[in-house]
């Protein structure tokens, strides 16, 4: 599976709620996961893709 996008979900109805990131890979599969240290430590693998993908010179896009 290759990451086609990568979306950064920057708003919450409740200001507590941890920033969230979103895969979307070829294949239609979406996975995500919260933004934050402890998430990013947890989901090792799928942090290194998107950081690997950022460098590849992609941009992850806001989505509200």
């Amino acid at each position: 599976m290759k990451i086609t996008k990568v979306k950064k979900i920057t708003s919450s109805d409740i200001s507590e709620c941890p920033k969230s990131l979103v895969i979307v890979y070829d294949n239609g599969v979406q996975f995500s996961f919260f933004e934050t240290d402890e998430d990013k430590e947890k989901n090792e693998g799928e942090w290194g893709a998107i950081q690997a993908w950022v460098a590849e010179g992609n941009t992850a896009e806001a989505a509200d």
